[in-house]
């Protein structure tokens, strides 16, 4: 989708009072800026594209960046994440540097021309290791100068633990483009962190009930908590109703105000996008 909600409150005069987020993914780029003073998002804004090869999002994100003036003033803080499913979560007790990428290679096959990357989630108490296209990584480091650069999962479980509370079992569910993130807070603790493949509806309703099945889950009493590309009037959407009793979609931070213009729409597809600056 392409989208453009801009608060009339904005002030380019005034962007080193602000901060700006970044979603980058093979499937396009999104950015939102937050007020810190007035602790008001107000902005949004959606460029949407296909691209198959992430080597190539570097030369997609210098587009962007000429076109779109408001990434080109000067902000209070930076931030981006990178959305893929080249990812691997490790207990911090287990977590070193020194064998973080030899870790990461177990999970996932050698890509050339990656940097090995690694976000601490304190509140999971387990690092994310990730792969990044070293090309993007750069060009993120020319153009926002003093950027902090994160994987997707890190704002998903941050917020996700946040919101789950020290008792109970719940499930998370993010749905990307074509694959989904599915994490379970069982009593404050993370049961299972996985990402999956999907090409259907039927794939989505798959991983998920197989989630159920191997973890011994009630589907007649644990909730799933939806965010992501994902509304109410779709298929997916109606297939889970059928199955399991509790779904819902992630609801607000309310820690922050949202500009009018922006809630206009659903903005559990831009969870991970808005929590970003909270979870840092």
């Amino acid at each position: 989708m392409n989208l453009a909600y801009i608060d009339e409150s904005l002030d380019v005069n005034s962007t080193n009072l602000y901060h700006l987020s970044i979603q980058i993914s093979k499937d396009g780029l999104a950015f939102c800026i937050l007020d810190t003073i007035k602790n008001k998002y107000i902005v949004l804004k959606t460029y949407p594209f296909q691209i198959k090869n992430p080597s190539a999002l570097s030369r997609k994100v210098k587009e962007i960046y000429q076109e779109e003036n408001l990434l080109r003033y000067p902000y209070k803080s930076i931030s981006a994440i990178y959305c893929s499913r080249r990812v691997t979560i490790v207990p911090s007790e287990l977590y070193t540097d020194e064998y973080a990428e030899k870790t990461f290679l177990f999970n996932h096959p050698f890509v050339p021309d990656e940097i090995i990357r690694n976000d601490a989630v304190p509140a999971s108490m387990a690092y994310l290791i990730y792969a990044l296209p070293e090309n993007l990584g750069q060009t993120l480091n020319e153009l926002f100068p003093g950027i902090k650069i994160h994987h997707h999962s890190f704002p998903f479980i941050s917020n996700a633990y946040k919101s789950s509370g020290k008792s109970g079992i719940r499930i998370y569910i993010n749905q990307n483009s074509d694959f989904i993130d599915i994490l379970v807070i069982n009593n404050g603790k993370t049961q299972l962190f996985n990402q999956f493949f999907i090409k259907n509806e039927r794939d989505f309703l798959f991983y998920t009930l197989y989630t159920f099945e191997q973890l011994k889950l009630d589907q007649a009493t644990t909730e799933v908590i939806l965010s992501g590309n994902i509304q109410k009037d779709q298929p997916i959407y109606l297939l889970l109703k059928k199955y399991i009793r509790h779904v819902l979609f992630d609801s607000l931070n309310n820690d922050f105000l949202y500009s009018y213009t922006i809630t206009k729409n659903p903005l559990h597809f831009f969870k991970n996008l808005l929590n970003l600056y909270k979870c840092e």
